[in-house]
């Protein structure tokens, strides 16, 4: 279709649907996959898709798949300026569905394709390649193997599409990987669980391996309702973030969730993200050029029975901006399922669409980014406050290389802003030699010390450890 007003409609005449994006450095394009009963050769065929770029071209498009159902859920783009797409099939394999892999050129020309899975159903949600280009990794769900009745399903591939190995983690209940992470030692898979005492809320469930898929430990992360991880991100070899959306914490209903954990697994720092009014959900992410981080997803707001685009834009996991975008002829059904950020920072986001009264069933929204800072982002120097031990553990000190002339109010703060300690007011010579504070009951994690006066507001981050 034609872009009007930064929407560009992508289908034909029946459903299809987007489900994940990537950024093609090598060609400088976007990249969707997700599934079409418009087009291919079968009921439904895995629908890889190119939009035009921000300043214009053509939609191409090709299709992946057999005679009866055959679904891309995720897409990468490979080091040697590939596509790998994994998702599921039935077209052909030994069960109900199986995991599907392929890899394609960039115009969908097949290179190879490979099928995993056993008598009953098997997914593939997500794909990475190895830090050393050796082959991939595939994340999902299975149904064939394992210990309970979905486990979460990881599968080890070379570079030729062989499978190398294939490991099960889970519950006697029902587990899945939507999502994997890449170190230079270790894979985290990160998805729900269904475990609790028969009941039937979900928690996000997280796995590490080493990268022989030997377990190094799995952690569920409880509330008191529903939480789900959708995606992860490495934030470096020792931390990871996991984000999805939660209705236990937050402002009401559901809120887009973030995790920050440690390499044990430790929560150093978790984040919500909402509105009193809406339902909203984070189902993907990407870092922006001013080392910040944007999540994207959906709100669905109950009075005009519409869901709309949500995207939040953060620096370093702190306070944030939200953003909604929608169009009430779209019904209850729409949903966001992934989106990318390409390099002049302008946020694209793809909109599958359940049912919809047009002939289209897939839409990309652009926007632009929001402009944010820390509170009190202006931090103390050296020369002018000193803060230590820092890293810390049960305590920090505080002193001032100058004399002071205003009492000094002190809180810590976690990254969103929550004040977590109230210390209240020091006298000017209590800071003559330093002031001493208890930190043993602030949990791992980042913080902000804010130290308040008659001409003093100023911020110090430290670093709690275990």
């Amino acid at each position: 279709g034609e872009p009007d007003n930064n929407i560009i409609n992508i289908g034909g005449m029946a459903a299809d649907y987007g489900y994940h994006a990537v950024w093609a450095e090598g060609i400088d394009q976007a990249k969707i996959i997700g599934e079409t009963s418009s087009f291919g050769s079968g009921i439904n065929d895995a629908f890889l898709v190119s939009p035009p770029s921000i300043s214009g071209g053509s939609i191409t498009s090709s299709t992946i798949g057999e005679d009866l159902n055959d679904i891309g859920e995720y897409v990468i783009e490979t080091s040697d300026n590939n596509l790998l797409i994994t998702g599921r099939t039935n077209s052909a394999g030994a069960g109900q569905y199986d995991v599907f892999v392929a890899k394609v050129q960039y115009d969908g020309t097949m290179l190879w394709h490979t099928i995993i899975g056993g008598n009953l159903n098997d997914r593939g949600f997500a794909a990475k390649e190895t830090i050393d280009s050796s082959g991939f990794v595939i994340a999902g769900a299975t149904e064939s193997y394992g210990a309970g009745q979905s486990d979460m399903y990881l599968i080890r591939l070379d570079n030729d599409g062989n499978v190398m190995w294939a490991k099960t983690y889970g519950t006697i209940r029902f587990d899945a990987a939507y999502d994997i992470g890449v170190t230079k030692d270790a894979f985290i898979l990160s998805g729900k669980t269904r475990n609790r005492f028969a009941g039937s809320d979900d928690d996000i469930y997280v796995v590490k391996t080493d990268i022989s898929g030997n377990l190094i430990w799995a952690r569920a992360y409880v509330g008191g309702n529903n939480e789900t991880s959708e995606f992860s991100w490495i934030i470096n070899d020792t931390t990871y973030l996991i984000g999805g959306y939660t209705n236990t914490y937050g402002n009401g209903g559901y809120d887009g969730y973030v995790l920050v954990l440690n390499k044990k697994g430790n929560v150093l720092t978790s984040s919500t993200y909402g509105t009193p009014a809406g339902d909203e959900k984070f189902f993907g992410m990407d870092t922006t050029s001013d080392d910040g981080y944007i999540f994207l997803g959906q709100r669905f707001a109950p009075g005009s029975n519409t869901t709309l685009f949500y995207a939040v834009k953060t620096i370093a996991l702190a306070s944030g901006c939200y953003q909604n975008f929608g169009y009430s002829k779209y019904n209850v059904n729409t949903f966001v399922d992934s989106g990318y950020v390409d390099t002049s920072g302008i946020i694209a986001i793809l909109i599958g669409l359940a049912t919809d009264t047009t002939d289209c069933s897939q839409q990309q929204f652009l926007c632009t980014s929001c402009d944010l800072k820390l509170p009190n982002d202006e931090l103390l120097t050296a020369e002018e406050i000193r803060i230590y031990p820092n890293p810390a553990h049960d305590y920090i000190n505080i002193s001032f290389d100058t004399k002071l002339n205003t009492g000094i109010k002190i809180t810590i703060s976690n990254i969103t802003g929550s004040i977590q300690e109230d210390y209240g007011y020091f006298a000017p010579e209590q800071f003559e030699s330093f002031v001493s504070l208890n930190t043993s009951m602030l949990s791992p994690g980042i913080y902000f010390v804010r130290l308040t006066g008659n001409n003093i507001d100023k911020s110090v981050k430290i670093i709690i450890m275990d």
